[in-house]
């Protein structure tokens, strides 16, 4: 029977148990020589198989509440080791039978389970605590059935249920089992065992009153398991979702975790199954009856770059369906343009989009051009080189809008669009453009064809013509007078064109002959500049254009120029987002070639990769922003933290750690309520392998959190503590740190109404917490006026003198 309990086949598993268990009930003075009690020892023992665990700690309970204690004394130290070891297991329902096991034990021999229990860890003692008022009544209800297998454990086919048939009716229809225990059993590495939690999830929805933490868990769950290799769990887990997505309170739950659900569904779409593809199509259906349109859209356009390329055109094809209705997101000329970016840079790609692909990026593009043609031209005309002109190329060529360079045109020079005058004005620049060739052919037939008279002839032998269009002597050669002979000096200028001024009054010339003015002494047309340092800031620029580019996008922050800034802080912010995620070795510099903006050689042998420089300069050229133009980042806090956070995956510690101050400048200088809401959903993001991501997400919470009123950080706490919690217990060093340094800035906030949120901590963590409670406390007080501390040095959890 003990073998029976860990077959494959979850029916035969479940009557395995039930058959222990009334097998065990059957005797009150134990069996002849009681040789069954060390072959269940031997059993429980086994580590490798936790179904057959949990089967010898529920047998454990019949023995104990039943059998005699003159039985059961020489069999009590054993028993007392194997639960020992089974309460400090992995599994988490092994670890809840032996708590019932353990109190089974109790009851017929109290001194030698009170030993026990002084010798569990603290977590152990808590989770033993919590479940002794629910063991006893659970094993009175079973010895009030006639010691019969209740229905949670299955059905049992014993002589017991067959002598009580109406209370076998009764269990079964007992409810399935809580969700915690299913999404335990989900963690099992047999594909029947995943797939029959996520029925037992199905069977119980629509879930009540579900908390908003085991709404994050059941989306985490979800997500892996739509994703799952075995394709009957991911049909199971399809299952689940619409179930909860159609239900409007699981639904409205959920809603936080889209980012997390809604991707791997997308996935679905591309899959060989025709049950998958139908169920994921049901899925997205139903989110669309479900939940608001713009907040769909956000979802899909944020999470655009991370689908692979078989499940962008499903994506694409969703937002096509639901643009008319998102207005209100697509409003928003950032929101736009972030979205065209990610399609110009899909258009611009090698090879180009073919096929499905192509398709979904037209029906997008003609959707969102259609919804807003003013949002959609000004969002053009404010992307980077590269995307833009995909952008234009693909709204041209497919007749959405074929004059969609004269309405970038209008756009960028302040002008009221308007089809009629700019068909006109087009004719008459043709027309123009015909004359002045026609008055050029003219000046060329009147040109004289032989030197002036007076001139000695020319010795073609000796000095062959020059060029028609030469270039006349340098400011050198006029400032000193050319000696040569008259016939061996370059012609003069023709007739139609202007001389060049020999004289040193001319301002020109003086500034090509003498150093340039400094910086100061110079006088910008700023407007006029603004898009040459596009131009040079531009990924296909040289590098030394990079660094010119780049001093000159700092001395224009510099300036107070809100007609600049207004018309080109997006222009350029992209520039710098799109330099830092599309740097190359073919840009990069020398190892030994110094930055002109930080005076900080980054060489390769430091650990970055070649492209570290030039990543880097971007870098700082975003923290130049955000120091001097911190109001016009607004509209674009998504965007620039989702590109910030990238950085953390570099491996070069310097661009992890520019991009870390980036975020803090960042953080510190724009409303913190909006980077709560920005950076929250990037915390639960260990699970998909992004831990690099996690740790700057956290180490950027702590910068901020003193500044987040309470009634808005006490809201989020469902969305940020879950996290932090969960990454308390990782190996990292790093990460527990950052951890603890932000549950105590959070701690400052809100006071003690944090603690009941710090439950699932143990007793070592909560002890740690507090240690820097008290620290942080002495810090502040040394610190405050007229308290005698120094200051300005770096203190706990990040609140000393920060770096601009």
């Amino acid at each position: 029977m003990l073998h029976l309990s860990i077959a494959g086949v979850r029916l035969m598993a479940l009557q395995g148990h039930a058959c222990l268990r009334d097998a065990a009930a059957c005797a009150s003075e134990g069996y002849t020589n009681n040789r069954c009690l060390p072959t269940l020892f031997a059993g429980g023992s086994t580590k490798n198989h936790p179904g057959q665990q949990r089967a010898v700690a529920a047998v454990l309970v019949v023995i104990f509440r039943k059998w005699s204690p003159e039985v059961l004394v020489r069999n009590v130290a054993p028993a007392s080791k194997l639960l020992k070891a089974l309460l400090s297991g992995k599994d988490p329902a092994v670890r809840e039978e032996a708590r019932h096991a353990y109190w089974a034990v109790h009851s017929s021999f109290p001194q030698q389970a009170e030993g026990l229990f002084g010798e569990l860890d603290s977590g152990a003692q808590r989770g033993l605590r919590k479940v002794e008022a629910e063991c006893g009544a659970e094993w009175d209800k079973y010895a009030a059935s006639g010691y019969v297998t209740p229905g949670v454990w299955g059905a049992s086919a014993s002589p017991s249920a067959q002598a009580h048939p109406a209370k076998a009716a009764a269990r079964t229809r007992k409810k399935p089992p809580p969700l915690e225990h299913a999404l335990g059993s989900l963690e099992s590495k047999h594909w029947a065992a995943r797939e029959s939690a996520l029925k037992e999830i199905l069977s119980a929805c629509p879930l009540p009153q579900l908390h908003p933490n085991a709404a994050a868990k059941l989306a985490a769950a979800l997500s892996a398991h739509v994703a799952d290799a075995h394709y009957k769990v991911s049909e199971a887990a399809l299952r689940c979702a619409l179930a909860c997505v159609s239900n409007a309170e699981t639904g409205a739950l959920l809603s936080a975790h889209l980012p997390l659900l809604l991707p791997p569904v997308l996935a679905q779409l591309a899959s060989q199954k025709p049950a998958q593809r139908r169920l994921g199509n049901e899925v997205l259906n139903a989110c669309r009856r479900t939940y608001d349109p713009n907040s769909l859209a956000a979802v899909l356009c944020s999470k655009l770059n991370e689908l692979s390329e078989r499940t962008k055109p499903g994506a694409m094809e969703l937002l096509a369906t639901i643009a008319p209705a998102s207005s209100a997101h697509f409003s928003h000329v950032a929101n736009l343009r972030g979205l065209l970016s990610k399609l110009g840079l899909i258009l611009s790609s090698r090879p180009p989009p073919a096929g499905s692909l192509l398709s979904g990026i037209e029906h997008l593009a003609n959707a969102l051009f259609h919804l807003n043609e003013g949002v959609c031209v000004a969002a053009v005309s404010s992307l980077p080189g590269d995307p833009q002109l995909s952008v234009k190329a693909l709204l041209a060529s497919t007749g959405i809008c074929v004059e969609i360079e004269d309405r970038v045109a209008c756009h960028l020079r302040g002008d009221k669009w308007s089809a009629a005058r700019f068909r006109q004005q087009r004719q008459a620049a043709e027309q123009q453009q015909q004359q002045l060739q026609l008055q050029q052919q003219q000046e060329e037939e009147e040109l004289p064809m032989s030197p002036a008279v007076g001139s000695p002839p020319l010795s073609y032998a000796v000095n062959p013509p020059p060029p028609a269009m030469d270039i006349p002597a340098s400011a050198y050669e006029e400032a000193a007078g050319d000696k040569s002979p008259e016939y061996q000096r370059t012609p003069s200028p023709l007739p139609t064109q202007q001389a060049t001024p020999t004289t040193n009054s001319d301002p020109v010339m003086r500034y090509m002959v003498r150093p340039p003015l400094s910086e100061e002494k110079l006088s910008h047309d700023w407007m006029r500049e603004a898009p040459q340092i596009l131009s040079d800031l531009g990924v296909g620029s040289g590098t030394e254009a990079k660094y010119s580019g780049m001093q000159q996008m700092v001395a224009l922050a510099r300036q107070n120029r809100p007609d600049v800034w207004n018309k080109f802080f997006g222009q350029i912010l992209l520039c710098l987002l799109e330099g830092i995620g599309h740097t190359g070795a073919e840009h990069s510099l020398h190892p030994n070639q110094m930055s002109p903006t930080n005076a900080s050689p980054i060489s390769t042998a430091s650990g970055g990769s070649a492209e570290s420089p030039i990543k880097h300069l971007y870098l700082q050229g975003v923290r130049a922003l955000v120091k001097y133009q911190a109001n016009y980042f607004l509209e674009y806090i998504e965007i620039v933290v989702d590109r910030l956070l990238q950085c953390s995956r570099d491996p070069s510690y310097e661009i992890v750690h520019t991009a870390e101050k980036a975020l803090e400048n960042l953080v510190t200088s724009v409303d913190a309520t909006r980077c709560l809401k920005v950076i929250t959903p990037y915390l639960g993001r260990s699970d998909a392998g992004d831990e690099t991501i996690v740790l700057s997400c956290v180490r950027t919470l702590s910068k901020f959190t003193s500044r987040v009123p309470s009634p808005e950080l006490m809201s989020a706490l469902g969305l940020v503590v879950p996290p932090l919690v969960k990454s308390f217990s990782s190996p990292s060093v790093d990460m527990r740190k950052a951890v603890v340094f932000a549950i105590v800035e959070i701690y400052f906030v809100l006071g003690d109404a944090l603690m009941p949120h710090l439950s699932e901590l143990n007793a070592a963590q909560l002890k740690l917490i507090s240690i820097y409670i008290e620290r942080q406390q002495k810090n502040r007080v040394a610190e405050a006026p007229g308290g005698g501390g120094g200051g300005g040095g770096n203190r706990v959890g990040g609140v000393g003198a920060r770096e601009n």
